[in-house]
């Protein structure tokens, strides 16, 4: 089983593996001399290995694949041999592997499995899959046949719509922006996928950043980073609110480093924090009054759409704030 998911490429043996494995397949007509490919055969063979959708077969008893396509070793970033050193459980989160034992224990020869799953790249990366299968034979084993489209793009529109109308409801129902920031924080972690969002709002002398509350997915230990983010103040440019302060930009931080973004670096470290969204609270003139931060687990695609999403919000925000007479924290 692969240990890291550092790189997409692979090794030269697993390179050399593919060739070999490619040279096993049948041509027309003639006898399969692999016996992981036979059920391809004459008729399958093009359909399945040269299919621009990924593909792969996987053994109903013990999860490993069988066989996949090349589009699933493109897409994927694995090798062909390092797919067949894998089961399918490998490809999830782990938050997400209980849901395969439940839809295992469903699942029966007659059913067609249709769902959308969370997978992971080679590399680390997240991404939304469309997940479809039927049983089939293969060689003598129980098998499930699946066909995965990467839906990702498409659900993130759904979710950068779903984003901006709660934002918009919760502006708009609450009766002050005070009682609305953990709403707010809420509704951008769960419509846009993030597990934990904070506020920090500007000082009346705007001399520094001072964390005004925080939201969490449930399960989330935040205690001690909460702990940490009260009692502390940041400085223009330092750690990630400072830098989105400073640029007065929403940024997407891909690969989180503790020394580098936080001044809560020990806090960060125990919770295996991967990426970073933030955007400002803008007011009249591009005034910066507050920056929202967003932090998850698991790394995905950053999504540009999403950040010009998120600077429209934070301005609409800022309306609220100055329409309040709200220019920095109470208290």
């Amino acid at each position: 089983m692969p240990g890291t998911r550092a790189s997409n490429r692979p090794s030269p043996e697993d390179e050399r593996e593919d060739r070999r494995d490619a040279s096993a397949l049948p041509e027309a007509g003639e006898p399969p001399r692999n016996p992981r490919v036979r059920f391809i055969g004459d008729t399958y063979r093009l359909l399945f290995e040269k299919n621009p959708l990924p593909m792969w077969v996987y053994d109903v008893k013990s999860l490993y694949f069988l066989a996949v396509n090349d589009a699933a070793v493109a897409h994927y970033g694995y090798s062909r041999n390092e797919f067949l050193r894998m089961t399918i459980q490998d490809l999830l989160p782990p938050e997400d592997q209980p849901a395969l034992a439940r839809e295992r224990g469903r699942l029966d020869s007659r059913t067609e499995s249709i769902g959308i799953w969370r997978h992971l790249k080679r590399n680390g990366t997240m991404i939304d899959v469309e997940v479809r299968g039927n049983e089939i034979d293969f060689e003598g084993h129980r098998a499930r046949f699946i066909l995965a489209k990467d839906v990702t793009e498409r659900l993130r529109a759904e979710r950068r719509l779903r984003t901006a109308f709660a934002v918009t409801n919760v502006l708009t129902e609450s009766p002050s922006f005070r009682e609305a920031v953990p709403r707010l924080l809420r509704a951008v972690c769960e419509e846009a996928g993030w597990e934990y969002g904070e506020l920090w709002r500007c000082s009346a002398d705007a001399a520094s950043l001072r964390w005004e509350g925080a939201w969490h997915v449930p399960g989330f230990p935040s205690h001690a980073l909460e702990a940490a983010s009260s009692g502390i103040q940041i400085r223009r440019g330092v750690g990630i609110p400072g830098t989105t302060w400073e640029t007065g930009r929403p940024e997407w931080i891909e690969a989180l480093t503790p020394e580098a973004h936080f001044q809560r670096g020990e806090e960060a470290t125990a919770l295996c924090l991967r990426q970073g969204l933030s955007f400002p609270i803008t007011g009249r003139g591009g005034k910066i009054l507050g920056v929202m931060v967003f932090f998850s687990r698991t790394a995905r695609e950053p999504d540009p759409d999403l950040l010009d999403l998120m600077a429209d919000l934070g301005h609409r925000m800022g309306q609220v704030l100055e329409a309040e007479g709200l220019s920095g924290p109470r208290g």
